[in-house]
Order: structure tokens, then sequence, then C-alpha cells
């Protein structure tokens, strides 16, 4: 019969094995592993058998190659996820970042607009303070020439460009 022909199992493997592209040193092994020793001689297989060892060896490799599809899938969907999550975390830093730049910008904006006002309230009260000692201020004489002279001498009020000089009086400005 000419299916037990040796050289027909062999056309028979190169079509099923060789030239569908699997790698004939792994069928040589996964034949040892069925037979043992003997398994690598094909006078020790029938045809039917060796039919159905070839078929069980592209249904195994088969399912290798789909659970190895099926791995690489996961294995992209995970990195895809990790990818998104350091993109949120990203995302999520930049966006404290800018939060506390702006806090920090609004702050130092509120501090020097705080410093502004001071600095200006100050140079109000400081040209009110001015304005005040200028304008009021009244010649009057020492305590002791008040004791000598019994009396009050009266000053009217200065102009600013206006002095009178009177020998041995102390000037008091008052507010």
């Amino acid at each position: 019969m000419e299916e037990d022909d040796i050289e027909y199992k062999q056309n028979y493997l190169r079509t099923q094995i060789i030239d569908e592209g699997y790698d004939p040193e792994i069928f040589s092994k996964f034949l040892s592993e069925e037979k043992g020793d003997i398994g690598l001689d094909l006078n020790n297989w029938n045809f039917e058998d060796l039919k159905n060892t070839v078929s069980k060896f592209k249904n195994i490799k088969s399912n290798e190659q789909n659970n190895d599809i099926e791995n690489i899938q996961n294995e992209n969907k995970n990195l895809e996820n990790e990818k998104n999550n350091l993109e949120n975390l990203e995302n999520q830093n930049n966006n404290n970042i800018l939060e506390n730049n702006n806090n920090q910008s609004e702050k130092i904006s509120n501090e020097e607009t705080s410093l502004q006002n001071e600095v200006k309230e100050n140079k109000i009260n400081n040209i009110q303070n001015n304005i005040n000692e200028i304008d009021t201020f009244e010649i009057m004489p020492s305590l002791n020439q008040i004791k000598k002279a019994k009396e009050y001498i009266n000053c009217i009020k200065q102009e600013k460009n206006e002095f009178t000089e009177i020998e041995n009086f102390k000037i008091k400005i008052s507010k």
C-alpha cells in the first residue's frame, strides 16, 4: 500500500509541516515525545497514526499561537493602560504645579498690593503730619523769660516763609 511507503509519509510531512511553515525540529521532538526513541523512524508509524499526530501537533501549535496572540494583546492593553495612567499622573502633576504657581503668584500679588497700600498710607500720613506741623507753630518765651516778664507774649501765626527772630526765646511747634 502506498500510504505505508516511507517516501509517501515523507512527502505528506513535507506538505503538512515544512510547507505550512512549522519548524521541523520542533515537530521531530514532538514525534519523539509521542513514541519515544522510535518516534523519529517513519517505519514505526502507520499512516493513520502519523496523520493523527500531525493534526494533534497543528492543534497544539494553533492553540499556542492563539495564546501568544492573546498574551500579546493583553500585554498591549496593559501597556496602553500604563501609558494612560502615566499620562494622567503627568497631567495631574502639571495641574498641581500650575495650581501651586497660581496660588503663589496670587499670594505674592496680594502681599505686593498690601505693601503698596501700606507704603501709600504711610506717605499720606507723613505728608499730613508734616502739613499739620508746618501750618501750626507758635513762638513762645522760655519759662525763665515768662517768670521775669510775668506775662505772655502773644504771637500771631506766621507764614512759612516769614520768620521773626526774638532774642532769648525758644520756639515751640505744636499740632
